[in-house]
């Protein structure tokens, strides 16, 4: 991790890592290697808490945009074209998520040479200009509260700890996109149109709860104040989220069998469920994929009506009375 840029007996003084040392210089940071990451020199020298007055003179419009790169440490990289030096750390990170998993499934701190780079701090202020390069360091989440299921009992508690727990941080994870009141399905698969109107996306519902965080993933393991999460969909890296407290809401099935012999009343949304379900069905895990299905077994239901068939109901529960 030396900077090409020093003199050869001067390198053993930049090869700090990301915290330690005086100054952190990284081969992968790109263009410019040496000006936007420490205190050397482009000439070599090196001069202590100062830029090199060619770095210095790189001074733009606050509003006027230019091109930022950001790195993570195994050398992917990322082009923002719109940067501006009045964006936030926090709004760097916004238009990132979109396009890689782990900016929506990690905390992620970005860092400039020795600098770690605070969310509220603009481009400006932490003098990055164009042609920088920042580094995105993914780092495991943490919360007071981790909420597992968000069904009726998992939005119950969100609402209730967030206000107990106003100053700290609360993730609710969920398989699904959405939830769904489950009463009413049946009567969607009737009428599909009715879906709407019994399902919500989280990321809108957790919206009025300024400390919660939606993240859509499966919990593969749980353990003493940790627990292991694949992203969903599938395409990115298993993530760990540290809590202090954990409420495992997952819910129950309405009848024997399993899920993915498709009950109608229960999305596939498992893992082990989307490996078991007929190939072509639509994934129900996401609002688009459960809209499509409810269209499918609407479809059923009016093919069965029209061929004269009959329908026998077992159980008055409010499924059935449905």
């Amino acid at each position: 991790l030396g900077c090409a840029q020093c003199e050869p007996q001067k390198q053993n003084q930049c090869q700090g890592l990301l915290m330690g040392g005086r100054s952190s210089c990284f081969s992968f940071l790109g263009s410019p290697p040496c000006c936007c990451c420490c205190s050397c020199c482009c000439n070599g020298s090196r001069r202590s808490g100062k830029r090199c007055s060619k770095q210095r003179s790189k001074r733009v419009d606050p509003k006027s945009p230019f091109t930022l790169f950001v790195k993570d440490v195994a050398g992917t990289m990322w082009t923002l074209e719109e940067a501006t030096e009045d964006l936030t750390m926090d709004a760097i990170l916004a238009l990132l998520r979109p396009r890689d998993v782990r900016f929506r499934t990690h905390r992620v701190k970005f860092v400039m040479g020795s600098k770690v780079l605070e969310d509220m701090d603009t481009l400006g202020e932490s003098d990055v200009h164009p042609g920088t390069c920042l580094v995105a360091v993914f780092l495991d989440l943490k919360a007071a509260v981790l909420v597992i299921g968000g069904g009726s009992a998992g939005r119950a508690a969100v609402q209730v700890l967030s206000q107990r727990f106003a100053d700290q941080n609360i993730i609710l994870v969920d398989v699904q996109e959405y939830f769904e009141h489950s009463c009413g399905i049946l009567r969607a698969y009737a009428d599909p149109t009715v879906w709407d109107s019994i399902a919500r996306p989280f990321s809108e519902a957790m919206r009025c709860y300024g400390n919660v965080h939606f993240i859509q993933g499966e919990v593969l393991s749980l353990r003493h104040h940790s627990a292991r999460v694949a992203p969903v969909p599938e395409g990115g890296l298993n993530f760990t989220i540290r809590f202090e407290y954990c409420i495992v809401a997952t819910g129950c099935d309405f009848a024997l069998g399993k899920t993915g012999d498709g009950l109608p009343w229960k999305p596939r949304s498992l893992t082990c469920n989307q490996c078991n379900s007929v190939i072509g069905l639509p994934d129900e895990r996401t609002c688009d994929g459960r809209r499509a299905m409810v269209l499918v077994e609407g479809q059923r239901l009016r093919d069965l009506h029209a061929q004269g068939g009959s329908i026998l109901v077992v159980g008055a529960d409010f499924h059935g009375v449905q």
